[in-house]
């Protein structure tokens, strides 16, 4: 997020975390906290896993049906960066997605429980790679609005 956040301030964003430390805010408290920021765009930054470690690749999820161009944008992009398998995009209603006033979407670039992905998410530049992603595809979504 920190890198999201710093590639977009090189573009003149204004960005706000919603978490800076390891903090969990219950779900109502992300929501109110994003609306009182009256932003143009939600990113939630998530990382995969699943009871099966062979479960991999790169998904991003959105919910209303004005996100679903982002959504299609930004996992484009990771696709390309990341080079995971592509799990597509989906909708879902996930709560953060549902009650913020903002479009948005949530990302999942990664398995955490998949051994070869955690290893690459270890890594410096496998970070940069979704934090590069992720704003190529917000950038693309906001010169063709």
């Amino acid at each position: 997020s920190k890198r999201i956040q710093r590639l977009l301030h090189k573009k003149g964003a204004k960005t706000i975390l919603l978490r800076s430390k390891d903090t969990n805010p219950s779900l109502y408290q992300r929501v109110k906290k994003t609306n009182q920021t009256n932003g143009d765009f939600l990113v939630s930054v998530h990382v995969n896993s699943f009871i099966n470690s062979i479960a991999n690749g790169t998904e991003t999820y959105y919910y209303k049906p004005s996100e679903k161009r982002a959504a299609k944008l930004i996992q484009k992009h990771m696709v390309r960066q990341l080079k995971l398998k592509n799990n597509g995009i989906k909708h879902a209603k996930m709560y953060i997605l549902k009650h913020t006033k903002m479009p948005g979407v949530l990302i999942e670039p990664c398995f955490m429980t998949n051994a070869n992905e955690y290893r690459q998410l270890r890594t410096s530049a496998f970070k940069e790679k979704i934090a590069i992603a992720t704003v190529n595809g917000l950038d693309e979504y906001f010169k063709n609005k």
